[in-house]
């Protein structure tokens, strides 16, 4: 399945014509993502929620007690059973502040995680071809339950995957003019090779609403309601469904960090997760080798 993700190819390349973030710019940015956390975790204690620290932000946490000097977002996880709280607490205390996108409620929006943007703000990626809503974001990801039958879990597994794929085929297809430009002006073989089957795959779903199919992935993801279960699983996460599928116990035996001057968790076995997702992760990448996003105008921080 890696070979036909586009994700990590893009994080390595640059394309021209985008914006170039200087170190002000950046600078900038990662001083409003400590505002935009530091409100998101309000919200949540005024419902009793727990945030925890995902990906490159559990990373920093662990490796730099906070945001990556390099990194220009953030990404928090939460659980499903705390999700509609957690989003209804932040559209009350701040929604004159952000715009809050979630799969299969906000018409348009075609990713099947959360987004929380900034209004005031423009930081425009790849995803956001014909978006208005695009404010500087923080990603929430959702932890679902999956089943503790093997048979249960393989299949609700399949069609996790099954709906990410589809989902992102049917959002090439639809912006298909601006990322086959986007991939040829990347000068990668892979990003257009993988960009021209998902635009040849999404043909197939051209005839069906992105909206509903968007809602009935998110559905599916949510499928187990068992809150009990032994294993829960990331199917947004950075490795999907089966590389972030974890035993409940350890994984929310969660442990206290201080981020940016705010207590939150991040996932049990903090080092274990972090090797499952960047391997030798204590160690610094090259500067050719760190990751980062392409940003298009307008960008206005």
């Amino acid at each position: 399945m890696a070979a036909f993700s586009t994700a990590d190819e893009i994080r390595h390349v640059s394309i021209p014509g985008s914006v170039e973030i200087s170190d002000d710019q950046l600078k900038l940015i990662q001083q409003k993502l400590k505002e935009m956390f530091s409100d998101i975790s309000d919200a949540a204690d005024k419902v009793g929620v727990r945030l925890i620290l995902g990906g490159g932000s559990a990373l920093g946490a662990v490796r730099n007690k906070g945001i990556i000097p390099w990194d220009d977002d953030i990404d928090l996880m939460v659980t499903r059973d705390s999700f509609d709280a957690l989003i209804s607490s932040i559209e009350k205390n701040y929604g004159d502040k952000y715009w809050i996108r979630t799969p299969g409620k906000t018409e348009g929006y075609n990713l099947l995680f959360t987004q929380i943007r900034m209004k005031g703000t423009s930081v425009k990626n790849r995803d956001d071809s014909g978006n208005t809503e695009c404010g500087l974001p923080v990603d929430i990801f959702v932890i679902e339950n999956t089943y503790d039958n093997g048979l249960k879990r393989f299949l609700h597994g399949v069609g996790c995957m099954y709906f990410g794929f589809a989902v992102s085929y049917r959002k090439f297809y639809k912006d298909r003019v601006f990322l086959t430009k986007f991939a040829k002006d990347s000068g990668s073989k892979k990003l257009r090779f993988v960009t021209g089957l998902k635009v040849a795959v999404g043909v197939l779903y051209s005839g069906r609403s992105l909206d509903k199919m968007v809602a009935k992935g998110d559905r599916w993801y949510s499928k187990c309601g068992d809150n009990d279960s032994r294993f829960i699983t990331i199917p947004t996460g950075r490795l999907h469904f089966f590389g972030e599928t974890y035993k409940r116990d350890p994984y929310l035996k969660l442990s206290e960090v201080t981020f940016e001057g705010v207590k939150t968790c991040v996932p049990g076995g903090t080092s274990d997760y972090l090797r499952n997702l960047y391997g030798d992760y204590e160690s610094i990448p090259s500067e050719k080798d760190r990751e980062h996003h392409i940003y298009f105008e307008p960008f206005i921080i």
